[in-house]
């Protein structure tokens, strides 16, 4: 399918420094791209709230909201990924499930946690995200955060999981690991620490991680 120059804008930059090789043709209304790129995924990744606000308004951007450049992933994934947390709750209204999954089967909350956005994280979960959703191979938000070593994330599901009484310390991915494990793999000591003060168990793989006193 052809592109179309829909102009929405005025863009606040080049939108085009933003783009990916891609064209609309997942869209049911036909293409809303702007020169072969897909405009919600652009201004998405440049944060261009001038661009977005009447994306949100227009019904012909839905199909492209719930499946951004046709690879299953919301825009709700990317405003996560990105950190645009005013953007989260406008996104809900329009129908969109919180814990809507990807292709690789991972939640929003999942990719806030991977790229340490505390604030949509945190509304996230109080719009309803489900704390221990795991993905594809087997994750939860509490594994990429231990692994990726974001504190504030761990601290975070943390401190709701004591308030909802439903977060999972000791759940094990695909591969066995819990995100102690992990934590201690990738020699993010602060975190592991957290984890153990707040019921992690310690394995016998953690013992080797434990006693080495060049973790950081």
């Amino acid at each position: 399918m052809g592109t179309t120059n829909v102009k929405i804008g005025p863009p606040t930059g080049n939108l085009q420094d933003y783009a990916d090789d891609f064209t609309c043709s997942h869209c049911p209304n036909g293409s809303h791209c702007l020169k072969g790129f897909c405009y919600v995924s652009a201004a998405l990744k440049a944060h261009d709230r001038v661009a977005l606000e009447p994306i949100l308004a227009d019904s012909k951007y839905r199909a492209c909201l719930w499946n951004v450049n046709g690879k299953n992933r919301s825009a709700l994934h990317l405003a996560a990924q990105f950190g645009l947390t005013w953007i989260v709750e406008p996104l809900l209204n329009l129908g969109m499930d919180v814990n809507i999954t990807d292709y690789n089967s991972n939640t929003p909350l999942i990719l806030a946690a991977i790229h340490s956005h505390r604030d949509a994280a945190n509304t996230l979960i109080e719009k309803g995200a489900y704390i221990n959703h795991q993905s594809v191979n087997g994750r939860t938000a509490l594994h990429e955060s231990a692994f990726h070593g974001r504190i504030e994330i761990v601290q975070l599901l943390i401190d709701w999981g004591k308030e909802k009484r439903c977060l999972e310390v000791n759940v094990h991915d695909n591969l066995s690991w819990t995100p102690l494990d992990l934590a201690l793999q990738v020699r993010h000591r602060s975190v592991a620490t957290e984890l153990i003060d707040h019921g992690a168990e310690v394995g016998d793989r953690d013992i080797k991680f434990l006693s080495n006193q060049s973790l950081s």
